[in-house]
């Protein structure tokens, strides 16, 4: 989960405080080496942080990290909120869509779309039925941008394509663009036309480039080499556009890569160097 820093002082104290957990229970997530801070892996609990630092930690405080998912927009009519990888969408107390409901207080909130419970970013969220209904009009009728950064297996060799392959004998459509290509990694935009399930994920891996971390399109070689370790797939949906039925005004979201993605990403970075 996301923390930001008000004030100077110890990670694990910082930690420990905002997940509502113990100083020895900090330590030991500090300790698997999976927090983050202004996207930088950091794995000393002593580690001293400064106003304005954002620290990102998977597993701190269970249920409590998941109930304080951050809300990155809100207006009269829609609650957006940067969803966790692991998290489901919407269904059942460990859904993203329950949380949002008791930390809103509003029991009528609810999902107008899914992403997958590995892929983590934007998921919005109608405040009543009437809004709802609108939306999954708006989705219906493809009048939803939706972007989507995705770290893939070998080089690509293409700056731009468009993926025209049907998914369930459904029409699906993904234009994906490359944002950076070494040897064996590739960083991908996509932009969907259509929402199919795994759609993204299914289409890169026909063309020879899957999500890596992705355990059922990915190779068998998956979570080994440079990206050992990658605990998801690595998916994050990035920005959502549309213009509000209800005022005509255009909404831009935009979600910013989580701290594993960066981690990940950053191998990219320093192969090119």
């Amino acid at each position: 989960m996301k923390y930001s820093v008000k004030k100077p002082g110890e990670l694990k104290k910082f930690l420990s405080l905002e997940a509502g957990i113990s100083g020895k229970q900090a330590k030991k997530i500090i300790d698997t080496r999976r927090v983050f801070v202004n996207g930088r892996r950091v794995w000393m609990a002593s580690h001293m942080l400064s106003p304005g630092d954002v620290v990102e930690a998977a597993g701190a405080g269970g249920s409590k990290e998941r109930g304080s998912a951050v809300i990155i927009y809100e207006d009269e009519y829609v609650v957006a909120a940067d969803k966790p990888s692991h998290m489901l969408s919407d269904g059942g107390e460990e859904s993203l869509e329950h949380f949002l409901r008791k930390n809103t207080r509003n029991r009528a909130l609810r999902a107008a779309h899914r992403i997958d419970a590995e892929t983590s970013g934007i998921v919005l969220y109608a405040k009543n039925g009437g809004v709802f209904d609108a939306l999954k009009k708006m989705w219906k009728e493809k009048r939803v941008k939706k972007t989507y950064i995705a770290l893939a297996y070998a080089k690509a060799s293409f700056d731009k394509k468009t993926v025209s392959a049907p998914i369930g004998g459904k029409p699906a459509v993904s234009a994906v663009k490359t944002l950076k290509a070494v040897k064996g990694l590739s960083m991908f935009e996509v932009e969907i036309e259509t929402g199919r399930r795994h759609q993204i994920r299914i289409h890169l891996a026909g063309i020879g480039h899957p999500v890596i971390g992705d355990s059922l399109y990915g190779p068998a070689a998956a979570g080994t080499g440079v990206h050992g370790g990658v605990k998801r797939q690595m998916l994050h949906a990035a920005r959502l556009e549309y213009v509000c039925p209800f005022t005509k005004k255009s909404v831009i979201i935009k979600s910013e890569l989580p701290g594993d993605f960066k981690l990940h990403a950053g191998l990219l970075d320093k192969e090119q160097k």
